[in-house]
């Protein structure tokens, strides 16, 4: 059994939207897109930072997910206390033994 068919981590995704603040301005507001999504969450690699910035992208940490995810660019992924912005998607097929997987790029939000 692979670390894919059981993954660690379980966290939610949500989407933003726009919406109205006290004051009568616009905020963004964010709604719960899925929830429970499991995968492996880890610190970004110096060399994937290294890339991403060259691109103008801050990233922090991956996420990688079996299957196509549901999220999308923007959305946030919360896992515990922590807050990630998803600045990025890759969706890599099933090649050999290696089962359809998502890979989320992520910037946390402090």
């Amino acid at each position: 059994m692979g670390l894919m068919d059981n993954p660690p981590h379980s966290a939610d995704i949500y989407q933003p939207s726009s919406g109205t603040d006290a004051g009568g301005g616009t905020s963004l507001v964010y709604s719960l897109r899925t929830a429970g999504v499991k995968g492996i969450l880890n610190r970004a690699s110096s060399s994937e930072r290294e890339m991403y910035a060259q691109q103008g992208l801050t990233v922090s940490h991956t996420f990688v997910q079996p299957g196509e995810t549901t999220a999308q660019r923007g959305d946030k992924l919360v896992y515990g206390s922590r807050s990630l912005h998803i600045v990025g998607i890759v969706v890599n097929d099933a090649i050999g033994n290696i089962a359809q997987h998502s890979k989320l790029t992520l910037e946390e939000i402090l």
